[in-house]
């Protein structure tokens, strides 16, 4: 699911209550709009398109990090490629936005 700024927000399969129906289908543009719509709804009235419960209140806690990234200048970011966080839940943000397997999970690499 691209966020903003050229950045990824991924989730891993077992994200979904479904995991099999996630990497067994191909993603659309209703399907990443369907997302975006869940994680940015205010009035409680989105249908949650498949993912288990903290999922959506992660991604909401994890954008003031893209805020940081994409508005930090210093000298020192200067020289970051890559920026990206992984949570224990299922949840990897990335910054710049690429594209990846829908059966990465970012909590069984050797990091």
């Amino acid at each position: 699911m691209c966020a903003k700024d050229n950045t990824t927000i991924k989730f891993t399969p077992d994200a979904f209550f479904e995991p099999n129906n996630y990497i067994g289908k191909e993603e659309t543009k209703a399907d990443v709009d369907r997302f975006k719509a869940y994680m940015t709804d205010k009035t409680g009235t989105v249908p949650n398109p498949g993912l288990r419960p903290g999922i959506r209140d992660t991604v909401i806690a994890t954008w003031k990090v893209e805020d940081l990234w994409l508005r930090d200048k210093s000298e020192l970011t200067q020289y970051l490629v890559w920026r990206y966080i992984g949570t224990s839940n299922g949840v990897f943000r990335i910054a710049p936005g690429t594209a990846s397997e829908k059966g990465y999970d970012h909590r069984k690499r050797p990091w």
